[in-house]
């Protein structure tokens, strides 16, 4: 996602994420945007907009520096007594044929 859209004002995450505060990006965006809102809706909206912009930051360095790696048994993978295959098990149930003598 690169945009932030909240109450009708949409951010780029680059601009939000490019101010060094929440106070300068608030202080800012409220003299941009004078007639956006009331200044008390406008002022607690821009800092929920930095919130988002930081935690959406915080999580995309935390799913890229959390990936899984995934290593098979005899290709480096240091676990000598790895026995696990890479087949998946059957989960379909065997059929049955249904004698029309059989009653139920």
């Amino acid at each position: 996602m690169d945009s932030i859209k909240v109450n009708g004002g949409s951010f780029k995450l680059t601009a939000v994420l490019s101010y060094s505060s929440e106070d300068a990006f608030v202080e800012y965006y409220n003299n941009v945007f004078s007639t956006w809102l009331t200044e008390d809706k406008r002022k607690a909206t821009l800092r929920e907009v930095y919130k988002i912009a930081h935690d959406m930051k915080k999580y995309d360095n935390d799913t890229k520096g959390n990936a899984r790696k995934i290593s098979k048994s005899g290709r480096g993978s240091g676990d000598k007594d790895d026995n696990r295959s890479d087949e998946r098990p059957d989960n379909r149930q065997e059929s049955r044929s249904v004698d029309a003598g059989d009653s139920f």
